[in-house]
């Protein structure tokens, strides 16, 4: 295991950083919905394209917008955005301890 294998989870763990109130309400949205977490990780994975995103999850296009759309209202957080795609990433990874940012797809 190399450190460029863990770093991004490496970072979104170490709680010396201050991150928690950045990502406390993202954080709070994963956990209160199991579907928000398969579908934000789902996202992020393939890069935050829609349909592949959608055939990943079986579900229509338009169902992955109302999800993500459902997401962003409840976590103050877009993940189409570069800013808030990196909010998600160590918010799931400290909610999941799943790393969406690995390019493996299991």
């Amino acid at each position: 295991l190399e450190f460029a294998d863990v770093w991004i989870a490496a970072l979104a763990l170490d709680n010396s950083l201050g991150l928690a109130p950045v990502l406390e309400r993202v954080e709070a949205t994963l956990r209160a919905d199991p579907s928000h977490a398969r579908t934000i990780e789902a996202f992020l994975r393939h890069s935050g394209r829609l349909r592949p995103t959608a055939r990943a999850l079986h579900l229509h296009p338009n169902t992955l917008a109302y999800r993500l759309d459902r997401f962003r209202k409840t976590a103050d957080c877009d993940p189409s955005t570069l800013p808030d795609s990196l909010r998600a990433a160590l918010a799931l990874i400290r909610v999941t301890d799943t790393d969406p940012t690995r390019h493996h797809i299991p």
